[in-house]
Parts: structure tokens; C-alpha cells; sequence
């Protein structure tokens, strides 16, 4: 009975264990030709959404602190501006080997908000990664985890949701 008591408990700690090393795992997400990491804590909001006019696809994963990440994705060129983006600072940035601008946005598409966001164009295809609550680090940490892939070579390894 001892034993038996004793080997129950070492197989709920087990499976507890794997449950924890499960929720620290990231989230690998792929978007057009991109996938990105995904840090833990991090759940999907809303995946592959179109907007109105069909053109947008929009991808949107929450923390429980209310930071968010956004991959907005455009197939093609954008059928309309979305609205304006008024920029506070700027600094230049490699994602993807493609050289492009980090910047911090006092406006976004309009809204009045705190945005660190880079402009990614490969092909037709147009990407805006996105981040609100992120600190600047953080963000550029994430954008080190983008990589560029093909429907044949994207073979995704580690911790992955199954949402992905």
C-alpha cells in the first residue's frame, strides 16, 4: 500500500512537471512566409482574422499583464490606409537580414497609443509586427526569433501550441 501511495504521488509530480515545462514553452507562429516565437504566458487572441475589406489578416496574442503582440499580414498591397501613424523615435533595425525601422508611434492606425512596430515587405506580402507594454528590449528580443521560411522548409521544432 506504502509503495503504491509512493508511486502515485511520483506520477502526479511527474505529470505536474510537465504541465509547468509546457506553459514555459513558446508558441511557434507562422504567418505568410514568417514564423515567429511566441513568448510563454502569451495566449492567441485572435488568429488569422480578416478585416472589412478582406485585405488585412490580423493575428493578436494577450499576457494576463496586457502586453500585446500583433502580426498584421497583407497578402497583397493594402486596398486603403488604415489611418495615420505618428512616430515619437526611430532607430534602424535588421529583421529577417532585411534592414528596416523600429519604430515608437504616439499614433497608430489612428488610435492614440504607445506602439513599437517594424514595416517587413517581402514579394507582394507586407507584415507589421507589433507590440503594446512591451519594454524596447523585449521587443527587439522577439523580433530575433522571426525567420523566414518556405511551405517546404518550415519544419518547426521544440514547444509549439496546437493552436500554432
Amino acid at each position: 500500500m506504502r509503495n503504491s501511495l509512493t508511486n502515485m504521488k511520483l506520477t502526479v509530480l511527474t505529470f505536474l512537471l510537465a504541465l509547468v515545462g509546457m506553459a514555459a514553452c513558446a508558441e511557434t507562429a507562422t504567418v505568410g512566409v514568417l514564423t515567429m516565437e511566441i513568448p510563454a504566458g502569451f495566449k492567441m487572441e485572435v488568429k488569422h482574422e480578416k478585416d472589412s475589406l478582406g485585405d488585412l489578416e490580423l493575428n493578436r496574442w494577450r499576457a494576463e499583464d496586457g502586453r500585446i503582440i500583433e502580426i498584421l499580414y497583407y497578402a497583397g498591397d493594402p486596398k486603403q490606409d488604415r489611418g495615420p501613424m505618428v512616430i515619437a523615435k526611430e532607430e534602424p533595425i535588421e529583421v529577417v537580414g532585411q534592414k528596416t525601422k523600429l519604430m515608437e508611434t504616439e499614433v497608430f492606425l489612428g488610435a492614440t497609443k504607445k506602439v513599437l512596430v517594424v514595416h517587413l515587405r517581402f514579394g507582394d506580402s507586407t507584415y507589421i509586427i507589433d507590440s503594446e507594454r512591451m519594454s524596447k528590449g523585449e521587443f527587439k528580443g522577439l523580433l530575433k526569433n522571426v525567420k523566414l521560411v518556405t511551405k517546404e522548409a518550415n519544419k518547426r521544432i521544440g514547444c509549439q501550441s496546437p493552436t500554432g
